[in-house]
């Protein structure tokens, strides 16, 4: 293989060690990218983002859309010019929702080195893999709000009832939430925690900001 002077940063995410060896050591052969940043999970992501350009990140998805969703947020606020990619057991709802986020290129953990490569050449230059654009054409729509979107953990009434007042711009506080589904205080703590599982978050905002991400009520 020729190898090239390094003209691509990349920070990578990805929960498994190996995958993240190989990805490196691939990129590393080609010549044609340097990771500038490496981590397991997106818990550290914002701490320790590198202060350089960074132009191409790549980003595992293990399950907690709410959170992916949000670090790609923050990604583009903090570096615009940064093309993402996403690698993970992507059903057609969830691609589309990562495509509609901006995300440039979509693949199952089984994708091969080669492929990962050429996708990083066409990002690099500006372009779209053809995997998001597939994604974003044949991604199933968001239903009527209120709905379980896909993508997001189907709830019970009762838990998208307490969703939707966590998430009334009055800022209501647990004892009025209690009154107003006629249940007691400590019951509206217990859906609070059961939600913030389903939806992979740590607290009250956390859980709004999910809530809008995933469609389940509006800004």
């Amino acid at each position: 293989m020729v190898h090239t002077a390094l003209q691509l940063t990349m920070v990578l995410v990805h929960a498994q060690e190996l995958t993240r060896m190989g990805i490196r050591a691939a990129f590393a052969e080609a010549g044609m990218v340097q990771v500038v940043l490496e981590l397991d999970g997106l818990d550290h992501l914002r701490s320790s983002w590198p202060d350089t350009g960074v132009k191409v990140v790549l980003l595992h998805y293990c399950g907690a859309i709410a959170l992916l969703l949000d670090s790609l947020l923050w990604i583009k606020r903090r570096d615009a010019n940064a093309a993402l990619m996403v690698l993970g057991p992507l059903t057609p709802r969830v691609s589309g929702q990562l495509a509609d986020a901006g995300v440039r290129a979509l693949f199952q953990d089984t994708v091969r080195t080669d492929v990962l490569l050429q996708a990083v050449t066409i990002l690099g230059a500006g372009g779209v893999h053809p995997s998001a654009v597939d994604a974003r054409l044949h991604a199933p729509r968001k239903q009527e709000q209120g709905k379980a979107k896909g993508g997001g953990p189907t709830l019970t009434d009762k838990q998208l009832e307490c969703l939707l007042l966590l998430c009334d711009p009055a800022g209501l506080k647990y004892w009025e939430i209690a009154d107003r589904m006629g249940i007691g205080h400590r019951t509206v703590e217990q859906h609070v925690k059961s939600l913030c599982t389903l939806f992979g978050v740590g607290n009250r905002p956390g859980l709004v900001n999910a809530a809008h991400l995933l469609g389940y009520v509006k800004r």
